[in-house]
């Protein structure tokens, strides 16, 4: 595939809901007492058929094609319709 689709571009993870398809960008950083700590910024695709397509072909090796979400402390979410 030439040009990835918005949801692959600097993805760390990439799943899918019944409504949308999920990036999952993850960041570990420390807080002042110096605990480490992983956050996710996540924007959510909303789904149609084209999305859903290009998904399907991206995945179609995964042995769970929906993938999953990798847990976070905490998390930003972003929605694209």
């Amino acid at each position: 595939m030439k040009d990835l689709p918005d949801f692959m571009v600097d993805a760390t993870n990439v799943y899918r809901t019944d409504n949308y398809i999920v990036k999952q960008d993850l960041y570990l950083d420390y807080d002042i007492n110096k605990q480490d700590f992983l956050y996710s910024k996540d924007t959510f695709y909303l789904r149609n058929r084209q999305i859903d397509k290009l998904y399907e072909m991206i995945f179609a090796g995964r042995k769970d094609l929906n993938g999953k979400r990798i847990p976070s402390k905490s998390h930003q979410r972003k929605y694209i319709k």
